[in-house]
Order: C-alpha cells, then structure tokens, then sequence
C-alpha cells in the first residue's frame, strides 16, 4: 500500500475520531429520539451524502440479507437496496453490505460520503483495528475504496440510529429477486424516512 494511500487512511481515522467527539457532545441535547431518549439519525454535512448499511441473518438456515440507504444532507431518500447473499455469519454479511454500498456510491459519482454501520467488529477490521479477517478478500475490497479520490467516512453508530437500514435488509427476506433497487423508499418505510428527516432538524 502505497504513502498516498497511508496518508488518506490516517486522514479516515482521524476524522472518524473527531466524528465520535462531536456526536458524543451533541449526543445529549438537541440530538435525541422521542422514545427512551436513543440517539436519533443525524443528517450529514451540507454537500455530502450518508449511506447506513445493516445486514440480517436467519438463526435456523443462516441464510443472509443485507439493505442500504441512500440520503442528502436535507433526509431526503436518494435511493436504496437490499440484496440477499447467500449464507454467512453476521458479521461477514455487514462487511458485503458495506461493500456494495461503497460500490453504488462510487458508481453513482458521490465523492462526499459518511458510511454507518451499527457493527463495531466490521468497522475495527476495516480501519485495521481489528486483526480478524485480516487479509480476507472481503476486507480488503472494502479497503481498496480507502484509497480512492474521494472524502470517505466509515463509522459505527448505535443500533438506534439505523432503524432505516435495518428495516430495508429485511426485505430482503421476501424477495425473489438476488438484488432489488429502490428510488423511491419502500411502503414499509415512507414514514420513517419522514420522521428521521424531521427529527435531526
């Protein structure tokens, strides 16, 4: 790996840290969900795009699906999908949400993205914290997007504020179809979208 490529990943750490910083002094003021006073999704930075990720896994056949949201710095819903992946742990499958979502945001063009994830584990390995998977093909993919020309922010959030993503591997479940796409948000999900974009007013 190149010095370029260093220099970038030192730059994603760093700005994730002071991400964790801020979220951590908003957290407890204007920040909050209405239920139980849970963090609440945040909207990104003016210019930039937030992508939040989540994968489900079925305990009885282990059979995996992952979903991805697609938002502006306003809430509102760019685009998202849900892929059904075959069978996998839990963690593996956060790892192939992650990298499809990196995939379409590359592809799409946006070059300012803030990619959440609620898996801690899968986030450490990405950022070379964790040594787990380390070298595996999954991992690496996802670290090749690390050195590409753009601003990229990879972080762990709490379950709480990836209710969307969650909602939309689900429908993974159901589909007959390996990989569906969604421009519009689901039925299932319209009013969510709505609330989450009014709450991190």
């Amino acid at each position: 790996m190149g010095s370029e490529c260093m220099h970038r990943e030192e730059l994603l750490v760093r700005g994730n840290r002071l991400l964790e910083e801020c979220s951590r002094t908003f957290s407890g003021s204007r920040h909050t969900a209405r239920r139980g006073q849970l963090m609440a999704w945040q909207r990104p930075a003016s210019g930039w795009i937030k992508v939040n990720v989540d994968a489900a896994v079925n305990a009885v056949d282990q059979r995996a699906f992952v979903g991805g949201v697609f938002r502006d710095n306003d809430g509102a819903w760019l685009f998202g999908f849900s892929r059904s992946i075959g069978r996998c742990s839990v963690v593996l499958a956060e790892l192939w949400a992650i990298l499809e979502a990196l995939r379409r945001a590359w592809a799409k063009g946006y070059r300012y993205v803030v990619l959440e994830s609620d898996c801690a584990d899968a986030v450490r390995m990405i950022l070379g914290v964790s040594e787990v998977f380390m070298g595996h093909a999954l991992v690496a993919a996802i670290q090749s997007f690390l050195c590409k020309d753009w601003q990229l922010s990879i972080s762990q959030i709490p379950r709480a504020c990836n209710v969307c993503a969650d909602r939309v591997a689900a429908l993974g479940r159901g589909q007959v179809e390996e990989v569906v796409d969604y421009d519009v948000p689901p039925a299932a999900l319209l009013d969510l979208v709505m609330e989450e974009a009014m709450v991190s007013d």
